[in-house]
């Protein structure tokens, strides 16, 4: 509660001062007033505590059942591999990503290019999330550590379970991907834009009069 308090305040704050910057450029009329309400925050926490609230029960539901026993014998024994489900599905997410990929380069329009640039981006965030352990086993299998004892622990317990790794994988890729998906493109479009523009007014070749050497033709 503490820090959903903190982050509506600052998201408020945060939101007056997009809406001077936006102005600023143009990209909205100084006439329109940024309306607050205190129904968004309220939902945005509840919504949060319900979401924290879930997944804490789920996570911990089979840790608070298994027996003592048990628990040592997963411990001790190897990280399994990846079920044939997540594997197939991870690799149908990356094939799907390729191939989204190679029909958007081809787009040249706004309105084709913009629903398949964030399919893009979510397929391949899919993918990471899928075959998360295996990309976590080969980033740990490259000889980087840091120095000393504790890079050397590090490393073998990094090894030793890819699962964490993974878990906090997911989330940075997802955050990631869709952050620079959604600021990145329409500057990048604008640029692009701008570009056209400029080669439109120049032109390739101009026509002048011949410069004179001073010497009369024959």
């Amino acid at each position: 509660m503490a820090a959903g308090v903190l982050g509506s305040g600052a998201g408020i704050l945060l939101g007056f001062w997009l809406r001077t910057r936006f102005v600023a450029l143009g990209a909205m009329p100084g006439n329109l007033r940024l309306v607050v309400s205190p129904f968004p925050p309220i939902v945005a926490m509840l919504a949060t505590l319900v979401a924290a609230w879930v997944a804490a029960r789920v996570s911990a539901r089979r840790t608070a059942r298994i027996r003592p026993v048990e628990a040592l014998g997963e411990t001790a024994m190897p990280a399994a591999g990846l079920p044939w489900a997540r594997l197939i599905g991870g690799l149908l997410a990356v094939a799907g990503g390729v191939v989204l990929t190679m029909v958007l380069s081809s787009l040249s329009t706004e309105a084709a290019a913009g629903p398949v640039t964030m399919l893009t981006a979510l397929l391949w965030t899919t993918a990471v999330a899928l075959l998360g352990p295996l990309i976590a086993q080969a980033a740990t299998a490259l000889p980087l550590r840091a120095p000393g004892m504790a890079g050397y622990l590090a490393r073998k317990n990094l090894r030793a379970d890819t699962g964490r790794p993974a878990s906090a994988i997911t989330p940075l890729t997802l955050m990631t991907a869709m952050t620079c998906t959604i600021l990145f493109v329409p500057t990048t479009m604008e640029r692009a834009a701008q570009n056209e523009v400029k080669a439109g007014v120049k032109a390739d070749y101009v026509l002048g009069p011949r410069r004179w050497s001073g010497r009369c033709p024959p």
